[in-house]
């Protein structure tokens, strides 16, 4: 059976999950009601989103008074995102094991990094002192000089 404190982590995980999720799906929604208009939204990032949409429709009052609840329930949905995001960070700078992970090299790269290639760097080799592990490897010493 699984703590009362992990449960509620798995919670909170899946909470944000469910809200970055829906958040994406109203985007995209959004988009899809545009462009039956002939309205294309293009990349945009999380602050220029809404603008964005606003200078779509600012010509057209219906569609404007459409998109306005739309863009309201986004919103919301962003800062319920942004609340839970921060607690996933408190919890995570609470978390041994977590700061112990954020402590290795090359923690937190993406795929594209040339640290994150396993044919470039093999198991068990040092990199500025470290050891390169993988996830699969038992855990180790990280620091050999130790």
């Amino acid at each position: 059976m699984k703590t009362l404190t992990s449960q509620k982590r798995r919670a909170l995980l899946t909470a944000r999950s469910l809200l970055k999720g829906k958040a994406i799906d109203l985007e995209n929604e959004m988009r899809g009601l545009l462009r039956n208009f002939g309205l294309k939204v293009g990349r945009t990032s999380g602050g220029t989103f809404e603008k964005k949409i606003r200078e779509l429709v600012e010509g057209d009052a219906e569609l404007a008074a459409i998109m306005e609840p739309l863009l309201a329930g986004r919103r919301k949905l962003r800062e319920g995102l942004a609340k839970l995001e921060k607690k996933v960070r408190n919890e995570a700078k609470r978390d041994e094991v977590c700061k112990r992970l954020m402590t290795c090299l090359a923690s937190g790269l993406s795929s594209r990094s040339p640290l994150s290639r396993r044919s470039m760097f093999p198991a068990g080799s040092v990199i500025r002192g470290r050891w390169v592990l993988y996830w699969g490897s038992p855990p180790y010493s990280i620091n050999p000089a130790r």
